[in-house]
């Protein structure tokens, strides 16, 4: 009996000492659990921080990417119409280049016409000018040729009537007859000095009509070149419109260039956020095994308690 009591004393001993240590274990696995639960649920709101800030950032990429189609969009309307307005300057300075010589060179065949035109006028005009001397001085030459065939005729009335006598009279009428001779000669050059007048007028008047015709001709010319100049202008203006769009062009170029490395961080950046997720993810399931193992455990040791 006593031995039996004794058996009976360290069996309660060892089943005090066995329950003291199962408390304390339920003890430290409820703490254990505790730490696990707060532990889970930050890791929840860790994961649930890192979901959004992933879709705030993929947001962010999809705005960026629109932005950056937009930027390409916008670049390759400029390319192509800095391109376009290219070509045309270059077309307009080769129509512009070409009119100039070729209004140059007709300005100078006409300004070459027109000064020949006007040294042949003044030519014309002296040779109008000794020719009215000329006129003038066989005008008074036929005035003297009319009074000497004047006096002949009263030489021959006096005849007529014998107021004179022979050899006085032979002799008058001998000088009169070489100076009416001598003034035919003359009378005959008249008429060709006039009719030689009569075609340098014609060919003056025809000349100082060419003359105002190659005026007008230059006024237009001269009206053709400030067009020119004006076109030149406007070839000038158009050249800086493509020089800003150049500019403008390579401003897009550059902002695309940024937008693209800032996606390229932001993509990079998600990469990390998901690496991050993913390994949040992994402990997450340790955690809730290990949480599943703690709970079994615990609800075993519970139960060998109460068997016991």
């Amino acid at each position: 009996q006593e031995r039996l009591k004794k058996l009976l004393e360290q069996d309660a001993v060892y089943q005090a000492k066995r329950e003291k240590e199962n408390c304390k274990k339920i003890s430290k696995l409820k703490e254990e659990l505790t730490k696990l639960k707060s532990f889970t649920l930050m890791l929840v709101d860790e994961q649930q921080r890192l979901t959004e800030e992933i879709s705030q950032q993929t947001e962010q990429i999809q705005d960026l990417t629109t932005s950056a189609e937009q930027a390409h969009e916008k670049i390759s309307i400029a390319e192509s119409k800095a391109q376009e307005q290219e070509q045309k300057a270059l077309r307009l300075e080769g129509e512009l280049q070409t009119q100039i010589r070729t209004t140059s060179q007709e300005q100078e065949a006409t300004m070459a016409k027109l000064t020949n035109e006007e040294s042949q006028n003044r030519q014309l005009r002296l040779k109008l000018t000794v020719l009215s001397r000329q006129v003038d001085e066989l005008e008074e030459t036929n005035k003297s040729l009319r009074k000497a065939e004047e006096e002949l005729q009263e030489l021959r009335e006096k005849i007529h009537r014998g107021e004179c006598g022979n050899s006085t009279l032979m002799s008058e009428v001998e000088v009169l007859r070489k100076r009416i001779l001598e003034m035919e000669g003359k009378d005959e050059e008249l008429i060709k000095l006039e009719e030689q007048c009569r075609e340098l007028h014609k060919r003056l008047e025809k000349e100082t009509t060419q003359s105002k015709n190659f005026k007008v001709e230059v006024d237009k010319l001269s009206k053709r070149i400030m067009d020119l100049e004006k076109l030149e202008d406007a070839f000038t203006k158009s050249n800086q419109e493509c020089s800003s769009l150049k500019y403008n062009l390579e401003k897009e170029k550059t902002l695309t260039k940024q937008l693209s490395l800032d996606l390229d961080g932001l993509k990079a950046r998600i990469g990390d956020l998901e690496t991050t997720e993913n390994k949040l993810e992994k402990t997450e399931f340790m955690l809730k095994e290990d949480l599943s193992k703690l709970k079994s455990l615990t609800v075993m040791l519970v139960d060998e308690r109460k068997t016991m």
